[in-house]
């Protein structure tokens, strides 16, 4: 299968790194992450897991403003991924991010009334060290389709279907709007 990634990426304060396994064992891409990445796994059909982790950051991958704001965050985003050249688009937002918190960050929102949480969905942003994960089937093809005819609830064509009396009435209503220059024949 080929998976194609595309990442948008905070370098101000050194390259994060990343590293990219399909299923537990199955390491496919670990160091500083590229802007965009292109991979060609061997997979049996069925069940599998993307994991994407974020390690490395330290405290002093951010830079703070006067009030306390984060202004620079070494960070990965993900803008995209493809299976065998099909855009996964909204499907992205089923992964799910399992942050590793740093000690200092936990403490901080512990001071403010804050418990962290396990894990967080929808994400894109890995801003922490932590791993999102995507379950999906191979072929991923097959999935997809399968995933996207449940998206619709609706028989096919129906979005476009009409009557003749829904097209008269919509005659009419143009028709009856005296600023239009032009006229149908109703």
């Amino acid at each position: 299968m080929k998976i194609k990634f595309q990442f948008k990426i905070e370098r101000r304060l050194g390259d994060p790194t990343i590293r990219i396994l399909v299923d537990e064992h199955m390491s496919s891409f670990e160091g500083a992450c590229p802007d965009e990445l292109e991979l060609d796994l061997p997979l049996a059909p069925g069940d599998h897991e993307l994991r994407i982790t974020h390690y490395g950051k330290q405290p002093e991958h951010h830079v703070y403003g006067d009030a306390g704001e984060i202004l620079i965050d070494r960070s990965v985003e993900i803008l995209a991924i493809e299976f065998d050249t099909v855009p996964l688009r909204e499907i992205l937002w089923e992964g799910a991010f399992f942050p590793v918190y740093l000690p200092e960050y936990v403490e901080d929102q512990r001071k403010q009334g804050i418990e962290v949480p396990y894990s967080i969905t929808p994400n894109l942003y890995l801003g922490h060290n932590g791993t999102w994960r995507l379950k999906f089937i191979y072929p991923a093809v097959d999935w997809l389709i399968e995933k996207r005819k449940h998206t619709f609830n609706r028989p096919v064509g129906a979005a476009f279907q009409t009557s003749e009396e829904m097209l008269q009435k919509t005659k009419e209503f143009f028709n009856s709007i005296k600023d239009l220059e032009w006229r149908m024949d109703v």
